[in-house]
């Protein structure tokens, strides 16, 4: 759905990663407030309800900032990880 026709608008904290979608879920990576945990969160494409979300530990000291870097990969109707190399 086209954000502006829907209103829908979703925000997240400053960060490296792109975004993902599909037909239905819009996919985002962010960084808890504290700066201590990743996020990805899965937004729903019509409304910008929160579907999902996978958070984990991240406190190591980065000299270029804290944020999740890895855009996710939908393949097949699931997010995937994927090594590179």
């Amino acid at each position: 759905p086209d954000p502006v026709a829907t209103g829908v608008v979703v925000t997240a904290r400053p960060g490296l990663a792109g975004l993902a979608a599909t037909t239905n879920l819009v996919f985002v990576a962010d960084r808890d407030p504290l700066d201590e945990r990743d996020a990805f969160l899965a937004f729903r494409a019509a409304d910008g309800e929160l579907a999902w979300q996978l958070d984990y530990p991240a406190k190591d000291d980065l000299d270029y900032g804290h944020s999740p870097r890895a855009t996710p990969l939908v393949r097949d109707g699931r997010v995937d990880e994927e090594p590179f190399g």
